[in-house]
């Protein structure tokens, strides 16, 4: 077996914001983390302690996978996902908040905003927890189950957003209930049965069976890495992917180093 799979839950301590779309003063979150938010904030911790960023993401894309994390008012299992029910969803995890900056004591015209996030409580008042999985290669020797405890998740993070602490990590088989094969080179998703939920973004390649056997929404997923030969978040790149919520007929997947699966 060349994986190890993980079950992470962890607490949710601040307000969560994973920015998705913007319409005039309001920037909306995803109602779920993308593995890439869990990957970054991992190398920013272990890049920090070692001092070099450039070797730990490395190490991070050989040794390590990363699920999808969805939030839950529960340690065990996610009561609901975003795509069963939104506007229970919506109603029991998702707020708001309203801000400008002053000028003399008062606001700057045009500058307001409103920010959505992820609340740390249910509009019932229990915490919320975010549940995922974590694939650790048999052979990798990062010390990410410690770090963890101290990455930060999302944006508005310099205002305390985004903090989180690990409550379980255990052992499992499945992700979110769905086979997972451990045997080869990089881990693979099995879906062994039509019409299953995706819990990921799905690449969509041209030609794939993906594009006859996938039913729902795609999207651009854009992201911003950094080299040493740019700015920060110098290198921009898009990728057209199926949405997590889909339902894809059987198919296997692979996990890439940041989270995107793709059909094998």
């Amino acid at each position: 077996m060349e994986w190890n799979l993980y079950k992470i839950c962890f607490r949710l301590k601040s307000p969560l914001h994973i920015g998705w779309k913007r319409t005039a003063f309001f920037q909306q979150t995803r109602s779920f983390v993308p593995a890439k938010n869990i990957w970054g904030a991992l190398i920013a911790v272990l890049g920090r302690e070692k001092e070099n960023y450039k070797q730990i993401e490395e190490l991070i894309e050989s040794g390590l996978r990363f699920s999808y994390f969805y939030p839950t008012d529960g340690k065990s299992k996610i009561s609901i996902f975003p795509w069963e029910d939104s506007d229970k969803f919506e109603w029991l995890y998702l707020n708001s908040y309203v801000s400008t900056p002053l000028d003399k004591k008062l606001a700057k015209r045009g500058y307001l905003h409103e920010v959505e996030y992820i609340s740390p409580y249910t509009r019932e008042g229990n915490s919320v927890f975010i549940i995922g999985y974590i694939l650790e290669r048999k052979n990798s020797n990062l010390d990410w189950r410690e770090a963890l405890d101290h990455i930060q998740i999302g944006g508005e993070r310099s205002s305390g957003w985004g903090r989180v602490k690990v409550e379980t990590i255990e052992e499992s088989d499945t992700i979110f209930g769905i086979e997972v094969d451990l045997q080869y080179d990089l881990p693979q998703i099995i879906y062994d049965t039509d019409n299953k939920h995706l819990f990921a973004h799905v690449r969509v390649v041209k030609n794939d069976k993906c594009e006859n056997d996938c039913q729902g929404p795609v999207e651009p997923v854009i992201g911003r890495d950094t080299s040493c030969k740019n700015n920060f978040g110098g290198n921009i790149k898009a990728d057209l992917c199926w949405m997590p919520g889909c339902k894809y007929k059987k198919s296997n997947f692979k996990i890439e180093a940041q989270g995107l699966w793709v059909p094998v």
